[in-house]
């Protein structure tokens, strides 16, 4: 990927390619990414939490409440120009006043007027330049605050100066003898490129008098929007002072006042919700790109016409962002409401799997989707492979009757767990050592040496549980509602006790990419039991088995284990990975399975337990034993993962889990 400054936040997609096609879902994962992190972006410059989102009318910068972006981003260096659009964006919201140019028509002075109209200008063109010039002033004050106050994020803004004014044509324009006659249109073109190195300040009478009265260097010094107002009249004054009246009215003597001839001819309207540099704005310009005397000027000016086109074509580039036109790539409104669904759900892409064995480098990866906080709307956003329910968006009677029944057996088990919660105090009497006992110091007259006592409290410790369920296929039926049951049961339990946090994850694959998929669907620590008599009805059984590369995915999301503290990572699981999957971008065939599956697995369970987690895995099978070969097989590879930790068990009987469970949280290593 060509060198870009957003690289250090597009880790988790580095391997972004044009060239290769990816599936939708993918897609707007990483629009939902970019938005994220763009809107962090606006956050830290600005200070202020400005919603940051896609167009879904393809046009508009910032309204002065909102930041739009475009959907379009097709190359890896789109990014930069994106945030520096955005930070620009950000900026205005911030330092603009926005109502300025809605009341623009109340603060142009009449000596303007008195100027411009005596030489052919109505009052709309006076106001229509006005607002360009005052354009210009803002976005270089933006300019100023960005440099200034985010030296670390000029990366981004060269390159939105880059996409939008660091021209050859306009290098060369510059130079050149175009643009010299006294016209509006001369002064626009100037004026919108005075930081180009290659200005001529002597190129249009008063030019470098103009320059001298904005000061770009020292254009922090108009702090409020007045002040920046005040000083673009005082340049709209100047220029129409210097305007050639002959020059500006076209050759069948028809003066430039919104009528111009050609096809480049516009009329102005009125402002009514219009807004300050690089914004939305209903105000176009009426006499600039109808003046006739420039062009024919720059026809004498002795450059080719090629030439001249790619000026044209570049000033028009800039002429759209000064007056905040740019079009951008719209999303439609399902697509907005997935967007929506991602970002509320947390929804984000980690790249995975990188060495998978001993002999099996993966050069690219894989890209693991990882859902950070599960919710209802991603449940029937069509983008989510871990649920079922019917067409009337009704979870299956089965898996509903399942988790009833969890939170039956739950309370059962919360029961005999509460122990966990109790804190028992004994006081000791008559020791040789500790804290004196005043009511017994007159013993020590009667050679009584034990005046002392201790207590001692009898606690547990905090326990945070982690349970990973395996939602492939062949999970489904008995297997998937029994284990949903167990879960159940134990986040019940774990409600009533005050010392006892779970979170749970279900993994499988993406049905649209074919990408790992790892969800978070619950957390006792921001989430309430509710949600889980809500929404793990929904929760079904699909596609293949990741394993370790969910478990990779989200390492960095299990903390490492504090003081005091148990730490427990539970699987649930019916068996070996089996996940295969076609990478375009390197065209390599990965096969994820017995072998290197097994051992990338065992990899990430060796890391979890590094972090400080008890592993406990249960084999999950329907039988009462594991008669069949296969399935003796494959309990073999679930221990070659899972080591002494693994356990075969008949999940359908709750009172093994409750024993387990027992085992674990009630033993003399759980105590303080």
């Amino acid at each position: 990927m060509k060198h870009v400054h957003s690289e250090f936040w597009l880790d988790e997609f580095d391997d972004f390619d044009s060239t290769v096609e990816v599936d939708a879902t993918t897609r707007l994962i990483r629009l939902n990414m970019t938005r994220r992190a763009v809107a962090n972006f606006v956050s830290i410059l600005t200070g202020k939490n400005i919603p940051v989102i896609f167009s879904d009318s393809g046009e508009n910068m910032t309204d002065g409440k909102v930041v739009y972006l475009s959907s379009d981003i097709d190359q890896p260096e789109d990014f930069d120009s994106l945030v520096g659009l955005a930070l620009h964006e950000g900026s205005h919201v911030l330092l603009s006043d926005f109502r300025l140019v809605v009341d623009l028509w109340q603060n142009i002075p009449r000596s303007l007027y008195n100027i411009a109209e005596p030489k052919g200008f109505s009052k709309t063109d006076v106001a229509s330049f006005l607002k360009t010039v005052l354009n210009v002033i803002e976005d270089r004050y933006i300019d100023q605050f960005v440099y200034k106050n985010a030296p670390g994020y000029r990366g981004y803004y060269l390159a939105l100066y880059d996409k939008f004014f660091n021209n050859k044509s306009i290098d060369m324009m510059l130079e050149s003898q175009m643009y010299r006659s006294a016209t509006l249109q001369s002064y626009e073109a100037r004026l919108i490129n005075l930081t180009n190195k290659n200005t001529d300040l002597d190129a249009l009478p008063d030019f470098r008098n103009i320059a001298e009265l904005i000061g770009i260097s020292t254009i922090d010094r108009l702090v409020t929007p007045q002040d920046r107002l005040n000083v673009a009249i005082k340049v709209c004054e100047l220029i129409f002072k210097n305007i050639d009246a002959d020059q500006q009215k076209s050759e069948d003597g028809s003066s430039k006042t919104g009528k111009g001839s050609g096809e480049n001819a516009t009329v102005v309207i009125v402002p009514e919700d219009d807004v300050i540099g690089g914004t939305s704005t209903s105000v176009t310009s009426s006499t600039i790109n109808s003046d006739e005397v420039t062009k024919k000027a720059n026809e004498q000016s002795g450059v080719s016409k090629s030439k001249r086109d790619a000026v044209d074509r570049a000033l028009k580039k800039q002429k759209i962002f000064v007056l905040g036109n740019i079009k951008k790539s719209k999303i439609s409104a399902t697509q907005k409401k997935i967007l929506d669904s991602l970002e509320n759900a947390g929804v984000t892409i980690v790249n995975v799997g990188n060495q998978l064995g001993d002999n099996t480098p993966i050069t690219a990866g894989v890209d693991c989707i990882v859902v950070k906080n599960f919710t209802r709307d991603l449940i029937f956003s069509d983008i989510c492979p871990c649920t079922q329910y019917d067409d009337k968006k009704n979870p299956t009677s089965e898996t509903k009757m399942a988790v009833e029944r969890g939170v039956q057996l739950g309370v059962l088990l919360g029961k005999r767990l509460s122990i966990r919660s109790e804190i028992n105090t004994t006081k000791y009497m008559r020791k040789s050592v500790g804290k004196i006992d005043r009511r017994v110091l007159s013993e020590l007259g009667f050679d009584n040496d034990n005046v002392f006592y201790r207590i001692e409290t009898d606690l547990y410790k905090k326990a945070f549980i982690h349970i990973s369920v395996d939602a492939s296929a062949s999970m489904q039926g008995k297997k998937w509602n029994n284990t949903i049951t167990c879960v159940t049961a134990i986040c019940k339990a774990a409600s009533m006790i005050s010392n006892i946090r779970v979170s749970v994850s279900v993994r499988t694959t993406s049905m649209s990419s074919g990408h790992p998929y790892i969800a978070m669907v619950y957390d006792s620590a921001k989430d309430s039991f509710a949600k889980v008599i809500n929404l793990f009805p929904y929760l079904g059984p699909s596609g293949s088995t990741p394993e370790g590369l969910c478990f990779e995915a989200i390492m960095n999301m299990l903390k490492d284990c504090g003081e005091n503290e148990d730490y427990y990572f539970l699987n649930f699981s019916d068996g070996e990975p089996a996940y295969c999957y076609n990478s375009p971008k390197v065209g390599q065939f990965i096969h994820y399975s017995t072998d290197n599956g097994a051992k990338h697995t065992r990899k990430q369970v060796g890391k979890i337990r590094e972090k400080g987690y008890k592993v406990l895995a249960y084999y999950i099978t329907e039988s009462k034993t594991l008669k069949r070969l296969g399935e003796f097989n494959s309990f073999n590879v679930f221990k070659t993962m899972y080591g002494k930790d693994s356990r075969y068990i008949d999940v359908t009987n709750i009172v093994s889990v409750a024993k387990t469970m027992n085992e674990m949280f009630l033993n003399s290593n759980s105590k303080v």
